[in-house]
């Protein structure tokens, strides 16, 4: 393949190891020339990769459907593999040539039979070296395209690994470069076996297709002395401004505010408009989501107020009775404070102060999240209706899930 282009190659010769995988790397655009001149050998030499030379711009990067994908190359630009320590200079500006890594069947081989601990050894060492001699792509193209400084590799304190998103049809589009560090994408989970590519900006990334990679370097922290053990901690210690960009970007990851319990009159009129009697405990469940969501509630002794427990039914150990049960077919339903959403409603006539009360919620049928609040409150025996607290959850999307809660009731 190509051996009408490549140097010393014959093409009335058959083809002993043929190439596999072509991976350009960006020309340096930000000057016309830019000369690289080895002085140094890669530490694996040639056994799982050539890296080659074209005399001009060879390897269209917005081409390339993936990593090493050989559709990059224009198949006509003749190439070389480079020389090191010879004093050859190579000029990768915007009017000269552009490296490429070249990898044939035997090598792909040779790193195939690799063990798990020398494959991390082979790559450490290729990052290490790749970004000391390509500084540009260190901070422009593969450490990020217009980031500012020029990282190396040894500024990178730790790469993360964004979730992906869980929401089906999630995208992301990139509208500046993070402020600090550097951000790329792969097609495989943690980059497994893959270089990550530099993000580009305005293009519409799959949220559920691409894995991206975040790399914290030194001038992202707070404190570079102080970085931190473990994510976690090194999230707390990243300045205010990088948390503040992945957030705007990542928003799957970041843990929704807990709405405030609806003001005493709201959930009165909410009980209002779905008839539910006075009761010194009600519990009522709110949702909106095309899904049908079930309201249950243990009385002291363990036995359950359920759909079976209606107004005519109640339970008779706690006095309890499911007042309004929708489903999705509810789904819009006006409220009778004029909030949107479906209700569920339980009354219990016969608390126990001071008792610990449990209870759930059941996802019965749908598909999709089904964010939901159960408000905790009840009528004094003046008849004033008091708000004594909540149980909120944002994610709840799994058919046949049951999230359980707790509370202690008191009217004090």
């Amino acid at each position: 393949m190509f051996c009408g282009v490549i140097e010393g190659c014959d093409p009335s010769g058959q083809p002993v190891d043929a190439i596999v995988s072509l991976q350009g790397i960006p020309q340096a655009t930000g000057s016309a020339s830019h000369i690289v001149n080895f002085d140094s050998v890669f530490d694996y030499g040639d056994a799982y990769g050539d890296l080659v030379y074209c005399v001009s711009a060879c390897y269209d990067m917005n081409a390339a459907a993936a990593v090493g994908d050989m559709s990059g190359y224009d198949g006509v630009t003749p190439y070389e593999v480079i020389t090191y320590s010879t004093g050859v200079d190579y000029d990768v500006g915007s009017a000269g040539g552009q490296f490429m890594m070249v990898t044939k069947e035997s090598q792909s081989m040779a790193a195939y039979q690799l063990t798990e601990s020398q494959r991390t050894d082979l790559v450490t060492a290729y990052y290490s070296w790749f970004y000391h001699w390509f500084d540009w792509f260190g901070a422009t193209a593969a450490l990020g395209d217009g980031y500012g400084a020029a990282y190396t590799w040894a500024d990178v304190v730790t790469p993360a690994y964004p979730p992906q998103a869980p929401e089906e049809g999630t995208t992301v589009t990139f509208t500046e470069y993070p402020p600090k560090g550097w951000l790329g994408w792969c097609t495989v989970e943690n980059c497994e076996g893959q270089s990550p590519r530099g993000i580009r900006l305005g293009y519409e990334y799959n949220a559920q297709y691409y894995y991206f990679v975040y790399f914290a370097t030194l001038d992202a922290f707070q404190d570079p002395s102080n970085t931190g053990e473990g994510w976690e901690e090194q999230w707390e210690n990243l300045l205010v401004e990088v948390k503040t960009w992945i957030e705007s970007y990542y928003v799957w990851l970041v843990e929704p505010e807990e709405p405030a319990a609806p003001e005493a009159d709201a959930v009165s009129a909410i009980l209002l408009g779905i008839n539910a009697p006075t009761a010194p405990l009600t519990l009522t469940l709110l949702w909106n989501a095309q899904v049908d969501l079930d309201l249950y509630f243990y009385c002291q002794d363990g036995s359950q107020v359920n759909y079976q427990n209606t107004g005519a039914n109640p339970n008779a150990n706690c006095g309890g009775t499911l007042d309004a049960d929708m489903q999705a077919s509810s789904f819009g339903n006006t409220r009778g404070d004029g909030s949107v959403g479906q209700v569920e409603n339980i009354s219990v006539q016969g608390p126990q102060e001071g008792f610990e009360y449990s209870g759930k919620v059941n996802y019965f049928a749908g598909s999709g999240n089904a964010e939901f609040q159960v408000i905790f409150s009840g009528t004094d025996p003046e008849g004033v209706l008091h708000v004594y607290g909540q149980e909120y959850v944002a994610d709840f999307a799994t058919g046949g899930a049951n999230h359980e809660f707790s509370f202690t009731y008191s009217n004090a």
